[in-house]
C-alpha cells in the first residue's frame, strides 16, 4: 500500500526561500503546493487541492500579507505555521490567529518540517 503524503501549501514571496523550503519538505515526505508569492494563487490552490496544513510568510512585500489565506485555513480548522522576520512585531498578527504557530526567519527548512510534524500530531 502506498502511504498518502500530507499536503502542504506554501506562501512565500522570496522565491529562492520558497523553493528551498518546498524541496526540503518534499525530501521530508510532504506533498507541496507552491510556493505562491501572493494570496491569489494560494487561495485557488486551497480550493483545488485541499491542503491539510499551510506555511505562510506573513509579509508578502508588494502583495500585502498572507492574512487572507490564513483566515481560510483558520475558518476550516486547518493548522498553519507563520514564517516571520517581524520578531516581537509579529505578536499583533499572532493575536489575530491564536492557534497558529510561528518560526522566526531565517529558519532552517528542516525545522519547519519538524514543526509541521508536531502540529499534525
Amino acid at each position: 500500500m502506498v502511504e498518502r503524503k500530507t499536503k502542504v501549501l506554501i506562501v512565500e514571496d522570496e522565491i529562492i526561500v520558497g523553493l528551498d523550503l518546498a524541496d526540503v519538505l518534499k525530501d521530508e515526505g510532504f506533498e507541496t503546493y507552491g510556493p505562491y508569492r501572493s494570496t491569489g494563487g494560494a487561495i485557488e490552490a486551497f480550493e483545488e487541492v485541499a491542503p491539510e496544513i499551510g506555511v505562510f510568510d506573513i509579509n508578502l512585500g508588494a502583495d500585502g500579507t498572507s492574512h487572507e489565506i490564513a483566515e481560510r485555513f483558520q475558518r476550516d480548522g486547518k493548522p498553519f505555521v507563520f514564517l516571520t522576520g517581524y520578531g516581537a512585531a509579529g505578536n499583533e498578527v499572532m493575536s489575530r490567529f491564536p492557534n497558529a504557530r510561528s518560526l522566526t526567519k531565517p529558519v532552517d527548512p528542516r525545522a519547519v518540517a519538524s514543526l509541521l510534524r508536531s502540529v499534525l500530531g
